[in-house]
């Protein structure tokens, strides 16, 4: 259950459902490594991606109610990606990269203006 107090110190106890669009997703502790310049941006901006080696399947751009935005199949082991993304007709807003390996799941958040 979840217990709120509010600013009177009235006290509410209730449950709450968490919806999580990436459930029985692995999220890695893994090599790679994601870079965003610059961040926060206006909806253009470089992704960079270091592999450590490992295999990169696909990128993904989801925004904060799990709906993708962007999607881009990648299936490389380059050590290093470098990818310019221009999202210019996105809302502002704080926004998930997403970069999917053959092992699981890397992310990032990104803001933009």
């Amino acid at each position: 259950g979840v217990t709120v107090t509010d600013a009177n110190g009235c006290i509410k106890n209730g449950f709450a459902t968490i919806s999580d669009p990436s459930v029985g997703i692995l999220t890695l502790d893994s090599k790679v490594d994601i870079k965003v310049y610059p961040n926060p941006n206006s909806g253009s901006f470089e992704l960079q991606i270091e592999t450590g080696g490992e295999q990169i399947d696909e990128v993904r751009i989801m925004d904060l109610m799990g709906r993708k935005i962007f999607y881009m199949d990648i299936d490389s082991k380059d050590r290093e990606q470098q990818i310019p993304i221009d999202l210019a007709n996105v809302q502002a807003g704080v926004y998930e990269i997403h970069v999917m390996t053959q092992a699981g799941l890397k992310r990032k958040t990104i803001v933009i203006q």
